[in-house]
Parts: C-alpha cells; sequence; structure tokens
C-alpha cells in the first residue's frame, strides 16, 4: 500500500508537471497568435502606405507627362519666334536703303582701326557706333546720296559716312582685308575741337559726346543749332494736369525745332522735380539727355548707406550691380544751407528736395560707368548682363524700356586719360561677338567668360527691343 502510494504521489507529481508544460505551450501559442495578429495589422498598414505611394507614383508620372508637354509646347514657341525674327530680318532686308545682304558678303566684322598714336580710346567708339545698325544705315545712305555743296557744312558727318563706307565695304574701295586708318576723320575731329588734335591720348566718353553733339548739329533737319531746349523750365505747382503740359510743351518744341538721325535714336527725357521743403512749390522740368553717367564710387557708398541696417546685406563683400546704378540715379537729395535755392512763392531762399527720373528712354541707351579720376578709386568690378529692364524706372509707361547688350567699351590702365581701350561689339547681322583692339579683330568664342565675368567695363551700350 505504501509503494502504490509513493507511485500514485509520483504519478500525481508527473501529472501536475505534464500540466504546467501543456499551460506554457498554451501561453506560447496564444503569443504567437498575437504576434501573428499585430504582423497582419503592420502588413495591412504597410500595404495601405504602399497604395498610397504608389498613388502618388502615379501623380507625379502624371505631373511629368505635363512638364514634358509644356517643354514640348515650349520649344515649339522657341521655333515659332526663331521663324519671326528670320522673317524680321527678311522685312529689313526690303527696306529702302542699305541692303543687309551687301553688308553680310563685305565680311563687315574683320574689319580694324589702325592706331595713329594713342588714338584707341577713338578707335573703340567708331566700332561701337557702327554697330549702332539704324543710325549707320541711314547715315551711309545720306552719305552715298550727299550733295557735294552741303558737304563744307557737315564735314563731320561726311568723314564718318566715309568711315562706314570703308568699315561696311571694304573689298568695294580699297584692297586692304584686315584694317583701315580712320586719319581723315581724326584730322577733321581734331580741326573742329583742339581736345583731340594730335596723338595724345584721350577719353572715349568724351569724344564719342563731341562726335554725337556734332553730327547732330551738323544733320538737324530743322536749321537750329543745338539742343537747348534744356534751359527752357515750366514751372507749376502740385497738379498732374500742368505736369503733362509742361511735357507735352517740351515735346513740341523739341520735336519742331531738333531733330536728327541722331536725336530719333540716342536721345530722350529726363524729368527733375524740385520741391520746396516750406510751401511745398513743385517744379518740374524736361530736359534730354544722351548719355547716363554713373560715379560707381558713390553709387556703392549710396547702397550700403541704405543697407546699413540690414542684417543679410554682406557690407564687406558686395558686389554693385547696373540696377544699382538706376536706383541711385532716381535718388531723392536735398537743397540746404548754402546750396537753398529760391522759392518764387516764399520770396525767398528755402531747403528743397529734389530727384531725377528718366521720362523716357532712348533707342540706344549709353551708360558711363565712372569710376573716378583715378581708376584706382573704384577698380572693383561691376555686374551687368546681355539684358536690361528699365519698365520699373521710366515715368512713361507706353515705353518699351527692354534692352539688349550691343556694345562695350573695355578700359584698361589707371586712368581714363591714359592706359588702352578695346571694345566688345555684338554684329547686328548674325549676333556674333567681336573683339576689337585697334586693327586686331577676334571673334568672341565665349561672351560670358571673357566680358561679362571678367572685364571691368568703362562704357556700355544697350539696344531698346522694337516691341
Amino acid at each position: 500500500d505504501k509503494e502504490l502510494n509513493e507511485k500514485e504521489i509520483k504519478s500525481n507529481k508527473k501529472d501536475k508537471e505534464l500540466n504546467e508544460k501543456e499551460e506554457k505551450v498554451n501561453n506560447k501559442d496564444k503569443e504567437l497568435n498575437e504576434k501573428e495578429i499585430k504582423s497582419n495589422k503592420k502588413d495591412k498598414e504597410l500595404n495601405e502606405k504602399q497604395k498610397i505611394l504608389n498613388k502618388k507614383d502615379k501623380e507625379l508620372n502624371e505631373k511629368e507627362i505635363k512638364l514634358n508637354s509644356k517643354e514640348e509646347k515650349s520649344k515649339e514657341l522657341n521655333e515659332k519666334e526663331e521663324m519671326l525674327i528670320k522673317k524680321e530680318k527678311e522685312l529689313i532686308q526690303r527696306e529702302k536703303g542699305i541692303n543687309i545682304k551687301d553688308i553680310i558678303e563685305s565680311n563687315k566684322p574683320t574689319i580694324g582701326l589702325d592706331n595713329l598714336g594713342a588714338t584707341c580710346y577713338m578707335n573703340a567708339v567708331l566700332q561701337c557706333m557702327a554697330h549702332f545698325k539704324e543710325i549707320s544705315q541711314k547715315i551711309l545712305n545720306w552719305y552715298k546720296n550727299m550733295d557735294d555743296n552741303n558737304k563744307k557744312d557737315r564735314i563731320l558727318s561726311y568723314a564718318f559716312g566715309e568711315l562706314l563706307d570703308n568699315l561696311y565695304f571694304p573689298h568695294e574701295n580699297n584692297n586692304y582685308k584686315v584694317s583701315y586708318s580712320p586719319k581723315n576723320f581724326k584730322e577733321i575731329v581734331g580741326n573742329l575741337n583742339p581736345l583731340f588734335k594730335g596723338i595724345q591720348a584721350n577719353d572715349s566718353k568724351d569724344i564719342m559726346n563731341f562726335i554725337i553733339e556734332k553730327m547732330h548739329f551738323e544733320l538737324n533737319t530743322l536749321g537750329q543749332n543745338n539742343l537747348g531746349v534744356q534751359d527752357n523750365n515750366y514751372n507749376f505747382i502740385n497738379d498732374q494736369t500742368n505736369e503733362l503740359l509742361t511735357f507735352n510743351n517740351f515735346k513740341k518744341e523739341f520735336t519742331s525745332n531738333y531733330h536728327s538721325f541722331l536725336s530719333e535714336s540716342l536721345y530722350a527725357l529726363q524729368k527733375t522735380i524740385t520741391q520746396c521743403c516750406y510751401c511745398n512749390t513743385t517744379i518740374f522740368n524736361f530736359q534730354t539727355y544722351n548719355f547716363l553717367i554713373f560715379p560707381l564710387l558713390d553709387v556703392k557708398n549710396f547702397i550700403i548707406r541704405n543697407n546699413f541696417q540690414n542684417p543679410y546685406f554682406n557690407h564687406k563683400n558686395y558686389v554693385l550691380n547696373l540696377i544699382d546704378c538706376f536706383n541711385y540715379y532716381q535718388k531723392m537729395d536735398f537743397f540746404q544751407g548754402e546750396n537753398q535755392i529760391y522759392c518764387n512763392i516764399c520770396k525767398c531762399n528755402q531747403n528743397a528736395k529734389y530727384c531725377n527720373l528718366l521720362y523716357s528712354t532712348p533707342t540706344i541707351l549709353c551708360i558711363v560707368l565712372n569710376r573716378g579720376k583715378d581708376n584706382k578709386d573704384f577698380n572693383e568690378n561691376i555686374t551687368f548682363g546681355t539684358e536690361l529692364n528699365l519698365s520699373n524706372f521710366v515715368q512713361d509707361k507706353s515705353d518699351c524700356a527692354i534692352y539688349y547688350l550691343i556694345g562695350v567699351i573695355v578700359h584698361i590702365g589707371d586712368s581714363s586719360m591714359s592706359g588702352h581701350f578695346i571694345s566688345y561689339c555684338r554684329d547686328p547681322i548674325n549676333d556674333e561677338w567681336y573683339k576689337y583692339n585697334d586693327a586686331i579683330v577676334n571673334k568672341v568664342e565665349n561672351f560670358k567668360n571673357e566680358v561679362i565675368n571678367f572685364a571691368m567695363p568703362y562704357l556700355l551700350f544697350y539696344q531698346k527691343l522694337k516691341n
């Protein structure tokens, strides 16, 4: 009995152990089932996420297809634009005057100008002016039909026409193939203005201003001898209607008495507003301009002062751009202290504020980047581009003030009265850029790298888009 009891106890103990093991197995089974449920749930979530990703993928593909379609349309538009440009050139060829085909066949861009002894300042200007397409075409037509009896009264214009004739049609006039000597033109300029007599160095800006003003005087079809309307001030008090009247009177006088090939393309109007700080009397004054001169050191100081409290402005390494110059040009300034002006209303000298504004812009815009009497005053570069949009600066909103670059004069040296001048010109026929270094002419392979990024320009010439 005792043995049986012991056996029974052992049997019960084993049963208990088996039950415990069975319970553990069941618990593990339960855990595995729970994990499987969680895994299935995660799988479901992943599947849903995958569906969302697939949907986004589909949307991105649709967007990409739309973008490709837009690019194709853009390409088509560009091709149409190229066709229109080609048609415009064909129409120009049919216009009365110099046949553009003749200019192409003349290999015009290969003709340089001989240096007659420190005359690079003049050569650079003449090459740029020769690339003013509309002016050159009109002067060439006038030159070829010129009456000898009137030549003596238009001696500089005739000499410029002769020079253009030799640059545009070299093989018809001479046997040279590389360069032309502007000796006759230089002698006439020197006789007309002693400043340019002899072989001493000079400033490109000064001779260009003289050539333009003198030729305008000679070619003025209305018999007036200068652009003297700058002196006509029309004074009105705070009235936009009277401002318009001021402009209309000025424009009528200008177009009635002062007209030439050059005024059509190179001259435009600026508006000066002067206001008495005491009684607010406002004076509107319109006058012509054919150059815009920007003193770069003053421009940079103005920009830095205006951004003095701007934490994001790089005061130490800021590089000027051309738009900075136009912001400087139209800044508000003051007459005060010893510079007070007389007010007709107050009947005494008063402080006044004034600003210059571009009322209109010329077909060809000439910009002078003045670095000071000594170029070391401002030897930093200034960024400029092949396109220039002045829509935000011009007062006359009917004026299409959008330009593309056609010429650059670069000065190398410490002073504008010494050193060396070279010009870069955009050929109006094939849109290629050429470097004119006196008699040496080279095609510019990479205009952006050679000029836009590295050159320090002195004069810039922009042509207005027609529409």
